[in-house]
């Protein structure tokens, strides 16, 4: 359940849909998704380009944790 999320996230995303894209961001999370660390450099791609540095700071905590 979790994967199918995170790829609508990625298309919500890859769309220019930053609305629903962050709706479905937190769905994704909620339901506890392992991100991948393949995941979460797509997800700090989209934050940079949006200039979001309160997601991107998550994300690079989440990345951290991967790979210290």
């Amino acid at each position: 359940m979790g994967i199918s999320r995170w790829y609508l996230t990625a298309t919500y995303f890859e769309s220019g849909d930053e609305q629903n894209a962050l709706v479905a961001l937190e769905e994704t999370r909620k339901v506890n998704y392992d991100f991948t660390e393949q995941d979460l450099v797509r997800l700090a791609g989209f934050f940079v380009k949006k200039n979001n540095f309160i997601e991107l700071e998550i994300v690079y905590e989440n990345l951290i944790r991967i790979k210290p």
